[in-house]
């Protein structure tokens, strides 16, 4: 064996690219409740909202703690771009010096 040649394959994917077994019965699992919770919504939708009301305060406090370490990268796409737009700005003005 080369010394570049992998061993095995990086999370066990597969050559073809596609989803396998598992992942096609994870992908069913999910479309199927999905559906699933659509109907009971229709069905019973006075006892969806209590049970929405009932989850929404812990989840949203567990949410917002996972969210705290990435609120310094808020924004950071925007800072991006007008640092590239100065730069340009100061590259012509160089030039117009020149």
């Amino acid at each position: 064996m080369g010394l570049l040649t992998p061993r095995k394959r990086l999370f066990g994917r597969r050559a073809s690219g596609g989803l396998g077994r598992g992942g096609l019965a994870a992908a069913l699992v999910l479309v199927v409740t999905g559906v699933g919770l659509l109907v009971v919504g229709q069905y019973f939708p006075a006892q969806v909202a209590l049970t929405r009301s009932k989850f929404a305060g812990p989840v949203s406090w567990v949410l917002e703690t996972l969210q705290l370490p990435l609120k310094p990268l808020i924004g950071l796409s925007q800072r991006y771009e007008d640092y590239v737009l100065i730069e340009a700005g100061l590259a012509r003005l160089r030039a117009e010096n020149d």
